[in-house]
């Protein structure tokens, strides 16, 4: 597969939206806090190199390299409000076995902490990309049919690019291994989308679909690193 209609576009890097991350985040010496921000930062590049193979697979999505660069940075940022959260709760993704329902319910709120502190650090640091980048980060937990997280909104109340996000977020933390899951084979990741088919947009769900049956993710080692 090629991704040189994507290679072609100047934009910044996966690395250098890495770096900014240590400079949103303000990270100082607390080991946890440190630990749990680059296990999701991790998780969000790995999820940031899927979506760019498939929007070079699916130019029509997103052809403009602004919107390409400002959906990067929120994908591989998503995930940034559980950082703050284990500040004040500790490291409630890495507890053996399934949550609480009070755990649950302080894990629920990290796309709303992580828009938050985004929202703070664009008042400092303006960038008009932040327009795209904080509905992604605070709905990409949103589900289609309204059965998702913060707000419940569904359809197409939720912003085009984050119904899209949702779907790869769900695929990529199946072939993740987790605390409270265990990693799953590509094949059983796309039965998850098939068996939670009402909680995704249809028409990305079976892009998204194709794009994992057409092969280009049949080499997941580079997902998992």
């Amino acid at each position: 597969m090629s991704t040189s209609r994507l290679e072609n576009q100047p934009r910044a890097s996966i690395p250098s939206i890495r770096n900014e991350f240590s400079d949103l985040l303000h990270l100082d010496g607390n080991h946890l806090v440190n630990q749990v921000a680059y296990r999701w930062l991790g998780h969000g590049i790995r999820e940031a190199k899927i979506f760019e193979m498939f929007i070079s697979q699916n130019p029509q999505i997103l052809s403009n390299r602004y919107q390409i660069e400002a959906v990067l940075k929120a994908t591989t940022w998503h995930d940034i409000g559980k950082a703050e959260i284990a500040k004040h709760y500790g490291d409630l993704w890495s507890i053996p076995g399934k949550p609480t329902n009070e755990e649950w319910k302080i894990m629920e709120l990290h796309p709303v902490v992580g828009a938050v502190m985004l929202d703070q650090y664009y008042n400092k640091y303006p960038d008009a990309k932040s327009e795209i980048i904080i509905p992604l980060v605070l709905n990409h937990h949103e589900h289609f049919d309204g059965s998702g997280y913060p707000k419940g909104i569904k359809g197409e109340a939720i912003p085009p690019v984050a119904r899209l996000l949702t779907i790869i977020d769900s695929f990529t933390a199946g072939v993740e291994s987790r605390s409270y899951s265990s990693r799953e084979t590509i094949e059983e990741s796309l039965e998850y989308l098939y068996n939670h088919v009402k909680e995704f947009d249809p028409n990305y769900l079976n892009m998204v679909i194709d794009f994992i049956n057409s092969g280009a993710l049949d080499d997941v080692s580079w997902i998992l690193q």
